[in-house]
């Protein structure tokens, strides 16, 4: 049984979440307020952020790329990992590239001006952070376009962790409306397969604020 501290705009607790789902784990799942200096939080992690991951056996995780990690190496049969350590050193590159990368120059702040400083009462968004957020969406957007046209998924012919990783990010630009999908066809086919993975829709019911997604947020034809 596993405890897992997340919330659902966050979208390094998103993919770890899908994928406890999508392993059919056993897991508790607690939404906590990461804006804030949670002391919850703070009593587990010293980091007090999300994603958290407990288990009685191996005690707290923190953070998403050691939740994956600790997770391949306790089902690395699991059809979600790949085997051979060439496609795993690859799983590790496109996580970096996703979870560090993408992350920081793109979703956390796009995620951080549209949402955060709403919860937190920060003021209002910042039009030269999301300028240059959109800005470098461009580049990232079209490199994971043209890794999916020669492998069909971001690892290999099937959905893997790093498509899940991918997916969870691109759900939150498109909550706020950040992605011009008539730019990235290949993206688009990509993502309409990834909206239909159950565990993955179910997430794109959640609602933040008074924040409301585009009409086809939740639509597999769009």
């Amino acid at each position: 049984m596993y405890v897992l501290y997340h919330h659902p705009s966050c979208p390094l607790s998103r993919q770890i979440m899908v994928t406890m789902e999508y392993m059919s784990l056993d897991c508790e799942y607690l939404q906590e307020e990461y804006w804030y200096r949670n002391a919850k939080l703070a009593d587990i992690s010293s980091f007090a952020t999300v994603p958290l991951l407990k288990c009685r056996k191996f005690g707290v995780i923190d953070g998403a790329y050691p939740i994956l990690e600790f997770l391949l190496s306790l089902y690395p049969n699991s059809h979600i990992f790949p085997g051979s350590l060439r496609a795993i050193s690859e799983m590790r590159r496109l996580l970096s590239v996703i979870n560090s990368e993408f992350y920081y120059h793109v979703s956390q702040r796009i995620i951080e001006e549209k949402l955060l400083r709403l919860l937190a009462n920060r003021g209002s968004p910042r039009g030269d952070v999301l300028r240059s957020a959109t800005s470098r969406q461009v580049y990232y957007l079209n490199y994971f376009s043209c890794v999916i046209r020669d492998r069909n998924f971001l690892l290999y012919d099937k959905v893997s962790v790093v498509d899940i990783a991918l997916a969870s990010h691109v759900a939150m630009l498109d909550y706020f409306n950040y992605v011009e999908w008539y730019r990235y066809p290949t993206l688009r086919g990509w993502y309409q397969v990834l909206k239909s993975v159950p565990c993955f829709r179910a997430l794109l019911k959640s609602r933040f604020s008074s924040i409301r997604p585009p009409e086809h947020y939740m639509e597999l034809d769009f």
